[in-house]
């Protein structure tokens, strides 16, 4: 009589075993691609935020003059720069400059993008946010759209993004709200 040979295999324990490490192992890598994605949402809003300073001061040099033409449509929802920034427990930075002058314009990134490629030959960087940034129309003299668009004001040239960027901070946990960079300004009068 011929023998049945024994047949080998992965047991029921050792596969539920296999998936229950790899579970342990997924899960902190999860959450460490969430507090990824959240630190890149400030990055990429600050980063948004210096390329169109530098592209802006490129083509408008300091003094001079920003306005409906060489910039974009008057932004007249400003009710944002009330708010504070910073911590969202412990809000620690007012939103507006106090350096801002009355005229806010939205920033038109189509006419800007031509201007950096006809002057000097450069593309802009593109944004991460601000998408009605690219729904400007030129003739427009105001701006009656979404708060998904970047603001500069003429006097200070600060730029804000009056929809707000919100994030978790990884370690601490804490949630964060930032309409501007955080910077700390000084009033000159």
């Amino acid at each position: 009589m011929k023998q049945k040979k024994s047949e080998k295999g992965i047991t029921l324990i050792a596969l539920a075993t296999t998936v229950a490490v790899l579970l342990l192992i997924a899960i902190p890598t999860t959450m460490n691609l969430t507090t990824v994605t959240e630190a890149g949402k400030y990055s990429e809003f600050y980063n948004d935020i210096t390329n169109l300073e530098e592209s802006i001061n490129e083509l408008y040099p300091v003094g001079t003059a920003l306005s409906t033409s060489n910039i974009g449509p008057e932004f007249t929802g400003t009710g944002f720069l009330t708010r504070t920034q910073g911590d969202k427990s412990n809000p620690n930075q007012t939103v507006k400059n106090p350096n801002d002058g009355t005229k806010y314009y939205v920033i038109n990134v189509t006419k800007l993008t031509s201007d950096l490629k006809n002057k000097f030959g450069i593309d802009f960087a593109g944004l991460n946010y601000g998408n009605g940034n690219y729904k400007v129309s030129t003739g427009d003299s105001t701006y009656t759209g979404t708060d998904d668009v970047y603001v500069i004001n003429a006097q200070s040239r600060t730029i804000y993004y009056p929809a707000g960027i919100e994030y978790q901070s990884g370690a601490s946990g804490k949630q964060y709200i930032y309409y501007r960079k955080p910077e700390n300004f000084t009033a000159v009068n």
